[in-house]
């Protein structure tokens, strides 16, 4: 996905420009976000390589139990926190940690050489609305982050929360990482960013012990 980011990112500003707007950062009404697909192939060696990656998505679920398959699909709110992490009901949370979040990003800013853009502070700010809003089954896989906080048991062995390790340095940097996604993660590895909005951080909330969510199994 990330490799994939700059090439999503052309088409978003295409669609823009084609219906006479311009794709613009400061404006929440037009944030880009995708729904993509990839899919892999695992050779006889356990080598997994991507083949593609599908940008119409593919995001099933249904409200109703039946059993069997149809349960491999069952809702239970992903749905509405991918939307609600996108912003669309304007992040309703924001005004009850909006004190503590306004300190922790002055002072991040501060103690950061050349202090921070108008632009980077939004993208601070939304980072910590986007965690805050994510639901009990979305999680950040970027930037790469090592566990702290309440979960210490969902660490994978290196110290990361799990999959993060992934996103090495070499892959962010094939990937075009730019000045304002450094500052996020440099910004996400300073902050204890829970304890801002209070939710809790740890990715795969309901995935690992135990996986449940609502006194049911967690898809």
């Amino acid at each position: 996905v990330l490799l994939a980011r700059p090439a999503l990112a052309r088409a978003a500003a295409e669609a823009a420009a084609a219906a006479g707007r311009r794709a613009d950062d400061e404006n929440d009404d037009q944030r880009r976000f995708a729904l993509v697909s990839p899919d892999v192939a695992v050779d006889r060696a356990g080598r997994v390589f991507v083949e593609e990656i599908n940008t119409n998505g593919m995001v099933l679920g249904t409200h109703d139990r039946g059993g069997g398959y149809a349960d491999l699909f069952h809702d239970d709110d992903y749905l509405k926190a991918l939307l609600q992490i996108v912003g669309v009901d304007a992040y309703p949370r924001k005004d009850a940690y909006a004190a503590p979040l306004a300190a922790a990003v002055d002072g991040f800013c501060a103690a950061r050489g050349g202090g921070c853009s108008s632009l980077i502070r939004r993208d601070l700010e939304r980072a910590v609305h986007e965690e805050a809003h994510a639901g009990p089954h979305w999680y950040r896989l970027y930037p790469p982050l090592r566990c702290r906080g309440s979960r210490q048991d969902a660490c994978d062995a290196d110290g990361y929360w799990p999959e993060q390790a992934r996103a090495n340095s070499s892959l962010r940097a094939v990937a075009g990482e730019t000045a304002r996604d450094a500052a996020v993660g440099d910004f996400l590895a300073a902050v204890d960013t829970e304890a801002i909005h209070g939710a809790r951080a740890v990715p795969g909330h309901g995935r690992w012990g135990p996986r449940r969510w609502k006194g049911v199994w967690a898809p």
